[in-house]
């Protein structure tokens, strides 16, 4: 994922301030708030918190697509913080969520980051398990 500018961060901010809090739009814009924070700022613990915010937002509102969105961003941040065990639980949870909703869009994702976090804590054959079936969803885009 790219490097977000500061100025998302500040964008954020103040699109939270515009937002009811607890709301899906909260969550939408926490979501982005989140990744501008721990992908963009590399302020991971931060991002993290935020992230969470945004996914008890989500589920509480029964948000499954928000949802996996906002667990294949946390899944993410693990990553990029060399948390590759709680990136993977993160995954794993987007892709018992993603199967329920047939988007293979969003399923292939969770095999991938499944996939990257598995091959950085050396389990080579479970990451190419899940990258095979990664190609396999890509077929049906």
């Amino acid at each position: 994922m790219a490097r977000q500018a500061p100025e998302q961060v500040e964008l954020s901010r103040r699109a939270l301030e515009l937002v009811e809090p607890g709301s899906l739009d909260a969550a939408r814009v926490l979501n982005e708030y989140g990744v501008a924070l721990g992908l963009g700022n590399l302020e991971f613990k931060e991002a993290q918190h935020v992230l969470e915010e945004a996914l008890a937002i989500a589920q509480r509102e029964e948000a499954a697509v928000l949802e996996v969105h906002i667990l294949h961003n946390l899944s993410w941040v693990h990553r990029t913080a060399g948390d590759n065990r709680r990136a993977l639980q993160r995954s794993l949870q987007l892709l018992d969520r993603a199967k329920l909703l047939d988007v293979p869009a969003l399923e292939a994702n969770g095999h991938r980051t499944a996939a990257v976090s598995l091959i950085n804590q050396g389990e080579t054959a479970d990451a190419l398990r899940h990258n095979r079936e990664a190609l396999r969803l890509s077929t049906r885009l």
